[in-house]
């Protein structure tokens, strides 16, 4: 794949001899080359600016990726739950902890100049689930240190797990204990704090559960989280007909007490939707908070509020009171 900035070139698979083709604009270019899984290579990265550049009228290229000679060792990680018994459909993933530097050569050949040769530096990644005996077998990774993260399935009630493992040449079979979860509590405050708030924990680390831990309240907290994982917690409420939302806390790491904040008050904000000089009925109106210290406001991408347009297109929003001076 090559990039320039956003812009995406089509994706070019490689046939048996190893041959591809893409279609791409020209640009100063990034590229991305993934091995197949189990090489035992690793993803190599050209970053733009390095000296891929293709000019607007180029009608054609040649690529050729080289990696260089590394060493590979197998990975295979056997979970085990707290009583040490052995996790089944267990997911889990193998990441390099770092960037690995010079992983090879990307070939460019024009037809004007000759061969420009870049080089690449590259990282690993393995998935995989756990059998039986509670073993994934990860395949061939390149040597070098990596973060590996173990997700049991929901019905254990067990943590995501995270270890450190080094995979030498000669290979290495590790054991992940996973862990039970812990508790994330705290409170909330303010005039419309006994409302009947929702609380959730979301975690955007790799392998996070498919459902987030939820609780209603109406004042204190309490969540049942997996330790060490960083957690945004969304904080929420269907009253009247209205939807209002702020985030309590970004990277509130488990297990933690005391992240308690400030209901904010609302501000009743009225709107209408019209199309083509109509009223129109059944519109959904999300509102976010682009620039703010308010904690409604930590995260941008998480809406304030919610609502539905009625029949005469008309809709009543629930906004968080921020500073007057804020947008």
């Amino acid at each position: 794949l090559l990039r320039e900035g956003v812009r995406p070139s089509t994706v070019g698979v490689t046939a048996a001899d190893g041959t591809f083709s893409l279609l791409t604009r020209g640009g100063t270019l990034g590229a991305v080359i993934s091995p197949p899984p189990g090489s035992g290579l690793a993803e190599a990265h050209v970053a733009a600016g390095s000296g891929l550049v293709l000019p607007a009228d180029t009608a054609s290229v040649t690529l050729r990726m080289q990696w260089a000679a590394l060493p590979a060792g197998a990975l295979k990680i056997t979970a085990r739950g707290p009583d040490g018994s052995a996790l089944a459909g267990a997911r889990v993933r193998a990441e390099s902890s770092a960037e690995i530097p010079s992983v090879g050569t990307l070939h460019v050949e024009f037809r004007d100049p000759p061969v420009l040769e870049v080089g690449a530096s590259g990282s690993a990644r393995a998935d995989g689930v756990t059998d039986a005996s509670g073993v994934a077998d990860l395949g061939l990774l390149p040597a070098g240190s990596y973060r590996v993260t173990v997700a049991p399935p929901s019905s254990a009630s067990l943590a995501v797990t995270t270890a450190d493992v080094s995979v030498p040449k000669a290979g290495v079979a590790a054991v992940v204990n996973v862990g039970a979860l812990v508790k994330l509590s705290g409170k909330l405050d303010g005039a419309d704090a006994a409302t009947g708030w929702t609380v959730t924990a979301i975690d955007y680390g790799a392998l996070a559960p498919a459902t987030s831990p939820q609780v209603t309240t109406h004042g204190s907290y309490e969540l049942l989280v997996s330790p060490g994982r960083s957690y945004e917690l969304v904080v929420g409420t269907l009253a009247g007909g209205h939807t209002r939302t702020f985030v309590l806390a970004t990277g509130a790491v488990a297990p933690s007490t005391g992240t308690s904040g400030t209901v904010p008050g609302p501000l009743t904000w009225n709107g209408t939707i019209t199309g083509g000089d109509r009223p129109v009925a059944g519109a959904f109106v999300e509102v976010f908070c682009v620039k703010s210290s308010s904690p409604a406001c930590l995260d941008s991408s998480v809406p304030v509020a919610q609502g539905v347009s009625q029949t005469d297109g008309k809709l009543t929003l629930l906004l968080p009171d921020i500073a007057a001076n804020d947008n």
